[in-house]
């Protein structure tokens, strides 16, 4: 019995890989004879041309001690190469996972060890803005007691200026009672220094007089 093997490899892939992601298997298609000599005659000539086709194609035709070793190779070969390619596959796979989860596990090293060490520095920032705000608060309050002391001073001078109006005004009065008395008593100087020198004139008037009628009386006498 003679049968004819059609060992065809459908290795198609979508993507890397096909319906459960395993890669696409080998294709195995068996010829076999009938059982009866009858279907062997009949088909003896289908058979013949079957086998003169594939042989043009590329196949080639074993006798059945072939067929089990052919097979059982082939097929062990396959499945080698399947498993090495799934296995380069998976082992890809877990080395890139390995990797991803060495990149994820350093990040969270990483960001740990950046929260540990921002830690203080965050609270120092929260300090500062807390002292910020406190500055702000006293700002506040100090330019408020600023601009009531600044309406208290403005009172205080128009009150200050109103009294010292009032002093002004009383100093004003004197000035003017002092410049009186002075131009005053300056009149009263100058009409004594007129009258002391009117008092002169009159003394020497009078010594004059007096020698005249002396100087008389003895032209007389004589």
């Amino acid at each position: 019995m003679y049968v004819f093997y059609l060992y065809l490899l459908l290795h198609s892939r979508i993507d890397g890989k096909q319906g459960d992601g395993n890669p696409a298997a080998e294709n195995v298609l068996i010829l076999d004879s009938a059982d009866t000599a009858e279907v062997e005659n009949e088909n003896e000539q289908v058979i013949d041309d079957v086998k003169t086709e594939l042989e043009g194609l590329g196949f080639k035709y074993l006798n059945q001690n072939d067929q089990q070793n052919f097979n059982i190779r082939d097929i062990l070969d396959s499945q080698a190469q399947n498993q090495n390619t799934l296995f380069q596959t998976k082992m890809g796979e877990n080395n890139a996972e390995s990797k991803l989860s060495l990149q994820v596990a350093a990040t969270r090293e990483l960001l740990q060890k950046l929260c540990q060490a921002s830690l203080p520095l965050g609270k120092c920032i929260d300090m500062v803005f807390e002292d910020l705000e406190n500055l702000n608060k006293e700002i506040l309050k100090w330019k408020g007691q600023a601009i009531k002391h600044q309406k208290l001073l403005q009172l205080e001078r128009q009150k200050t200026k109103q009294h010292l109006k009032k002093y002004e005004n009383e100093m004003q009065q004197i000035q003017r009672q002092i410049d009186e008395q002075v131009l005053f008593k300056s009149n009263i100087l100058r009409k004594r220094r007129a009258y002391l020198v009117n008092e002169k004139k009159l003394d020497e008037i009078l010594r004059f007089r007096t020698t005249i009628f002396a100087t008389n009386l003895n032209q007389t006498k004589t």
